[in-house]
């Protein structure tokens, strides 16, 4: 991992993994997934999510203590030339208030590296409260649309004939 950094009491290991490492904490990292899915499963199955790690398509963080892996991150670089963005996909874990800002602090230092400009967010509302106080603003809202359906006068999404 990239960095130890005191967070309380205690020290906080925080940084991304590849390779071996990953290889090594892969078991925990999607033990974590089953238990903390927060919507990543709706986007992928587990096999699918596993692969994306596997083969980098996905970069993994990670923070724990010197015992244990408490919180995973996996992010997505765009490098398009007028804002290269580094957009967090997921987080999942425990103890968010402890261990994210260590890893979103040591994934903004790499981005730094990247010439990224932006990290990117995307979450349930919830994530904002905790979000503000680590520098992150909310520019604007996001609104999906399940293709195929539509909203009908009632509110409630149908199947488009």
């Amino acid at each position: 991992m990239d960095t130890t950094l005191e967070a309380g009491q205690s020290l906080v290991r925080a940084g991304k993994v590849s390779g071996q490492t990953l290889a090594i904490l892969m078991p925990r990292i999607m033990q974590i997934v089953k238990t903390h899915p927060q919507g990543i499963l709706d986007m992928a199955s587990v096999t699918e999510l596993q692969t994306s790690l596997e083969t980098e398509a996905l970069t993994t963080w990670v923070a724990g203590d010197e015992n244990e892996l408490h919180l995973v991150a996996l992010t997505q670089t765009s490098m398009f030339k007028a804002n290269p963005t580094l957009f967090v996909i997921w987080v999942g874990g425990e103890e968010f208030t402890k261990y994210g800002p260590p890893l979103l602090e040591v994934a903004e230092k790499w981005a730094v590296t990247q010439n990224i400009k932006q990290i990117s967010f995307s979450g349930r509302r919830g994530w904002e409260k905790v979000l503000k106080p680590l520098g992150f603003s909310a520019p604007r809202i996001e609104m999906v649309k399940p293709v195929g359906w539509m909203l009908s006068d009632d509110n409630q999404f149908v199947r488009r004939q």
